[in-house]
């Protein structure tokens, strides 16, 4: 049954055909089609093409080893032994025995499918004429004419599965991503993997989402919730497998046959196919089914392929490193199983669950996409580039992902471009024709590596041939098949028979069409057959010379003119806009227009053979116009003679074709504004107004104008990228004329792109070492122009610079192979888009427990300067400071949570903060950091002379930053803090400002030292009693701060009064010290000590000060020991924090009164009163 569908299918292709051909009546120059059956394949077959009459066989296609170097397509793979096969070889014509020879099998029940094609020069039978012949084949069927098969449906593309780099599919409730901080991911969209990790909250205690997502995406942090793909449900099908291979390892290396599964004779786990170290298996285009698989050494993939894996997939070598990603689609079934659940669920910590179903674990590549029901592990220095869509994944090490698909990354199509499109040469010299494979923006592919067949396809390409240079001994007949270095290779076509010729170009599937190109026995060769490469708007003078075919070469026709000069008389007609065809500006020709279907005549003055001739076009694009002398002919053929050949005879004059290449002369940038409004961009980082927050969008016009005389500019580097440019951003640029046939055209090949970069270095800052960084220009910086755009401007809205300063905007462009002068412009001022706070932290003075007012507590914190986006803008710091913000600090009450007024800003002392350079200005790059800065709270002064304050507090004390706004930040450009989570209210239910809050708090105390007074006997010392005390607002009270276990004193360095008596005889006989030295503990201590230094009875009353720093008595009278020097002003026992205002005097030091002497010891005397002892009393 096979077949007979065969062969009616055959025949029906056959009188489809409407050809009344068989096997030996085809054409080389035409279309054919060869359709033959194998039965019981012996890998002896083989079809043969000769000349019509059998003479000079040639193999075109074989399975038979004995013709694996002659056949034009010899298939080892494919054919087995044994089977039946149904072939179809379809050859199109590319013209004079050139063409692509294509090979199809039939295969149920698919249908025919594409195997492989070939490149072909059929000219080795040196006959238009041919047949086919074969042997050991079966039911031979031939025709001329048509097309090949029918093809299936093509592969799906999956894109569906892979929208980015990195996912799961949606729905999927188990999806958990981690990754270390070492590994990066690239092309993700907007820094995004396609995971939410939302099972994290489902762990006891809670996670997360991201608390193990620490690695980076295009630079920066990776955050979750990108995009997802769609769910497939996976299902293992074997239907179609025709070859079963069992525990397979391969030790060398091994080409693998389309729908071949390799199971493990143990099943799975273990490996059905192993690939050993320094062994390679190739998997050709088709589908592949493996129980598990095991790659240590290569997997090279060869066209299109699928591989399902049952169960596991462990990669130790490398895959697919020298084709295209998206050749090779992995499915992993997981054993048939779903997503499981992270690991350690449900007590944590989350993470990706270790049954993996695909493990690459070395430093080599991966080359593809993945698709798995179960977890994958990147591990080491791996690198996938491609796409993973997974139910886990983990990034571990050094690992890296390079998001790499056509689904969401395509990359830009190349074109074949010939140029000139068209030309006149003459039949005595070769013309150059230049074959460049081109991007869509129009620059040359300098990556593009191929082989190129150029031929001709006139309908008689006799006498033409092509030569690698002009001077070539050898030139190739009709076709050449060359390397395409670099993209682009120069050739140079000849002809020795006048008349119109065309060529195709073809290099891989990228073709192009040129012609016609004249040649003729006498002309005028104008540019030396170049095209003239134009300014539009710019005068050019041709070079204009009669030439003749002498033989082996051109030649000057030096009697056309005399040697002093003649005027010779030319019709210049026939002004022909190529490409684009929609030119409509006449052409001056020295001082004359020409119009399109207009002709004029120009008195040439020829000086042996040659003249001048002045051109100038305002418009962009590839025009030609002819030029002729009819009334001239060669000396030697009179009307009458008869020594002169046909050809000569019949040419009539001169003629010839100028080609002209014009381009615009440079762009203009107009119409710059920002995202805001903003339309002054001449700020810097020193001087100027703002124009955009970096990262901001801003909008420019561009247009491409002609060249004028008033505006021309001498050579300059203005953004110093070692590149001619021109600063056209002022009002006279966007007022020139532009060039509205600058415009691509797809259907010619044409391109007229618009390219924008910046240079290594920013117009401003100019820092005084090094260079001021780069940033980003992104946004749309290659485009091409419509019809529209050219006519009124090409407006590019989206872009944006990450960095901050002043950019130069670089716009370039190449056209017809000619670079247009830069066009640039300065744009400023950027500024940062927001401050964030990187880290920060408050410290008590007795860390996580309190701080005295008026003590010192440190604050440090880290600001970075940030683009729209969140990074860092480095140009910052060398901002001139005028243009820097200034960062101020604020306090709030944090006990008060009601609308009641909460700031405290007033009590905060900045006093020690650095202040040379000022720390609120001490920017360095992006970043302005204050580390362990000392910053107080003060207390409440009611009078400064003497200084007296009253207790209050205590307050929980939150402290922010702010940024100290000038009052022209509409037009100076300023910059804030994104978060502001400190909202300050200076009276009740109004807010005064947002600020940013510092983590943590302080406590903030109000405190003071408290000595006890003492009785003792006169000749006796006791102990005086010091606590630490504060001030706590709900008892209305003082209360023992037993928090305190810092403070110090010291006992020796105090001040002393007589009390009682103070005569001076007496006063001159105390002798009465202070004395002990500590620490409070809990906020007491027991260590100071008064003593009357003395054993000889002396009754006295005394106070003593202990100094804690420059205090008020020491100005009293009968103070004694009290010089304001001798007080603290540093170190372990500086206190002034503690003072207080006892006595109404103002704050001053803690002060006891000691009596001596109240009770004389033993004696058995119970007091009454004695005379005199209630002056004593205190």
């Amino acid at each position: 049954m096979r077949y007979l569908g065969f062969l009616l299918y055959g025949l029906s292709i056959f009188f489809s055909l409407h050809a009344q051909a068989n096997c030996s009546a085809l054409k080389t120059s035409e279309n054919f089609t060869v359709l033959f059956r194998i039965n019981d394949a012996n890998l002896d077959e083989t079809v043969f093409i000769s000349k019509k009459n059998g003479k000079s066989s040639y193999p075109l296609w074989s399975d038979d080893w004995f013709y694996r170097y002659s056949s034009i397509i010899y298939d080892s793979i494919s054919v087995e032994k044994g089977k039946d096969y149904d072939i179809w070889l379809h050859y199109e014509s590319g013209g004079h025995k050139a063409g692509v020879l294509t090979y199809y099998q039939y295969i149920a029940p698919a249908g025919w499918t594409y195997v492989t094609h070939k490149d072909v020069n059929l000219s080795f039978l040196r006959s238009i004429n041919i047949g086919i012949s074969e042997e050991n084949t079966d039911q031979l069927i031939c025709s001329s004419g048509g097309e090949g098969p029918e093809l299936p449906e093509p592969e799906p593309d999956y894109c569906e599965l892979f929208p980015g780099p990195v996912q799961t599919w949606q729905g999927n409730t188990n999806n958990y991503f981690s990754q270390d901080a070492t590994s990066q991911i690239f092309n993700t969209s907007e820094k995004k993997v396609g995971f939410s990790n939302q099972i994290t909250k489902s762990y006891n205690p809670l996670y997360a989402p991201s608390a193990f997502v620490s690695g980076l995406c295009d630079g920066m942090r990776c955050e979750l919730d990108g995009p997802q793909s769609e769910e497939k449900a996976l299902r293992w099908d074997t239907s179609t497998v025709e070859h079963i291979k069992i525990d397979h390892v391969v030790k060398k290396n091994e080409i693998s046959k389309p729908n071949t599964q390799y199971e493990s004779y143990w099943g799975a786990p273990y490996p059905g196919l192993q690939v050993e170290r320094n062994a390679s298996l190739t998997f050709t285009s088709g589908e592949y089914w493996v129980d598990s698989a095991i790659i240590l050494g290569k997997l090279n993939i060869d066209g299109n392929v699928v591989l399902h894996v049952w169960n596991k997939l462990d990669i130790g070598g490398s895959v697919n490193t020298s084709n295209p990603t998206d050749n090779l689609t992995i499915f992993a079934y997981n054993s048939g199983g779903s997503c499981p659940l992270p690991a350690n669920f449900p007590k944590g910590p989350p993470q990706v669950n270790t049954s993996y179903a695909v493990n690459i674990n070395v430093a080599g590549q991966f080359n593809g996409r993945i698709y798995s029901q179960g977890p994958v592990a990147l591990s080491n220095a791996t690198t996938l580039i491609g796409a993973v869509t997974a139910c886990q994944l983990q990034l571990s090490n050094t690992a890296k992902i390079i998001g790499k698909s056509e689904c969401f990354d395509p990359q830009p199509k190349n074109t074949l471009k010939i140029t000139p499109k068209s030309a006149f040469g003459l039949t005595c010299e070769r013309m150059p024709v230049t074959f460049s494979v081109r991007k869509e923006n129009g620059d040359l592919d300098t990556d593009y590596s191929g082989t190129l067949n150029a031929s001709v396809t006139s309908s008689n390409p006799t006498n033409s041939c092509w030569a690698l240079t002009e001077d070539a001994t050898e030139c190739s007949k009709e076709n050449i098949t060359i390397s395409l270095p670099g993209g682009q290779r120069k050739l140079w076509l000849q002809s020795k028979t006048a008349g119109d010729i065309t060529i195709k170009g073809k290099t891989g599937d990228l073709s192009d069409n040129a012609g016609p190109y004249r040649f003729a026995p006498f002309g005028f060769r104008v540019n030396g057959g170049d095209p003239a490469k134009t300014v539009a708007g710019k005068n050019e003078t041709l070079l204009i010379e009669a030439v003749a075919d002498r033989g082996a070469k051109c030649e000057v026709i030096e009697d056309y003119g005399k040697v002093e000069g003649e005027n010779k008389p030319l019709s210049i007609t026939s002004l022909d806009y190529v490409q684009p065809t929609t030119g409509s500006k006449s052409l001056d020709v020295d001082g004359s227009t020409l119009a399109d279907g207009a002709s004029i005549v120009k008195s040439l003055r020829f000086t042996q053979g040659k003249a001048l001739l002045p051109v100038t076009y305002k418009d962009a694009g590839e025009i030609s116009f002819e030029l002729a002398d009819d009334k001239w002919q060669p000396k030697d053929c009179e009307t009458d003679s008869t020594d002169c050949d046909d050809r000569e005879r019949d040419w009539k004059g001169l003629k010839g074709k100028a080609v002209i290449y014009s381009r615009p002369y440079t762009f203009a940038l107009c119409d710059i504004q920002s995202a805001g409004g903003r339309t002054d961009f001449s700020g810097t980082s020193s001087s100027g107004n703002g124009f955009a927050a970096a990262g901001e969008t801003f909008s420019v016009t561009f247009k491409p104008i002609i060249w004028t005389s008033s505006l021309a500019n001498p050579d300059s580097d203005n953004s110093s990228d070692s590149n001619h440019d021109i600063v056209t951003t002022g009002s006279a640029w966007c007022q020139v004329a532009t060039t509205p046939n600058y415009y691509s055209v797809e259907a010619l090949n044409l391109s007229a792109p618009l390219n924008l970069s910046i240079p290594d270095a920013p117009h401003s800052p100019v820092p005084e070492q090094g260079t001021a960084n780069k940033g980003e220009l992104a946004g749309t910086v290659s485009v091409p122009f419509n019809q529209r755009q050219a006519q009124d401007g090409l407006i590019v809205s989206n872009l944006t610079w990450s960095e901050v300063g002043s950019l130069w905007l670089q716009s370039d462009a190449t056209y017809l192979g000619m670079k247009l002068d830069q066009g640039v412009g300065a744009l400023g001022r950027f500024y940062p888009h927001h401050f964030t706070l990187n880290s920060s932290e408050l410290v008590d003075a007795v860390p996580d427990k309190f701080t005295y007012m008026d003590q010192s507590f440190t604050a440090s914190f880290e600001v970075e300067a940030q683009n729209k986006a969140g990074g860092a803008t480095l140009n910052y710091g060398d901002f001139a400071a005028v243009y820097q913000e200034k960062l101020d600090l604020v306090a709030i009450d944090g006990g008060v949570t009601s609308t009641d007024k909460n700031e405290l800003t007033s009590r905060l002392d900045q006093s020690v903060l650095p202040s040379l350079p000022p720390w609120a200005k001490s920017w360095s790059q992006a970043t302005l950091t204050l580390d362990q800065g000392e910053v107080g709270f003060l207390r409440d002064v009611i009078t400064s002379e003497p200084k007296t304050t009253s207790p209050d507090g205590p307050y929980d004390v939150r402290v922010g930053l702010v940024v100290n706004k000038p009052a022209d930040c509409a037009t100076r450009g300023c910059t804030d803090f994104a978060d502001q989570d400190l909202e300050l209210l200076d009276a009740d239910d109004v807010t005064s400002v947002k600020a940013i809050a510092l983590a943590g708090n302080i406590t903030a105390r109000y405190g003071r030292l408290k000595l006890d007074d003492a009785n003792s006997q006169f000749d006796k010392a006791v102990n005086v009693s010091v606590r630490a005390q504060y001030w706590d607002s709900s008892v209305n009270a003082f209360v023992i701060n037993t928090d305190d276990s810092i403070s110090r004193f010291d006992g020796g360095n105090y001040c002393k009064q007589m009390i009682w008596p103070t005569a001076p005889d007496d006063v001159a006989k105390s002798k009465s010290i202070m004395q002990g030295s500590g620490t409070v503990s809990s906020g007491k201590s027991y260590v100071l000590e008064a003593s009357p230094d003395r054993t000889d009875y002396f009754r006295e009353q005394v106070r003593f000060w202990l100094r804690l720093a420059k205090s008020p008595q020491s100005t009293e009278s009968g103070v004694l020991n009290c010089k304001d020097g001798d007080a603290p002003t540093a170190g372990d026992y500086y206190r002034p924090w503690l003072q207080y205002n006892w006595r109404d005097n103002g704050d001053e030091d803690p002060s006891a009164v000691v009596t001596f002497g109240v009770y004389r010891g033993n004696d058995r005397i119970i007091y009454r009163g004695e005379k005199g002892m209630n002056r004593l009393l205190n």
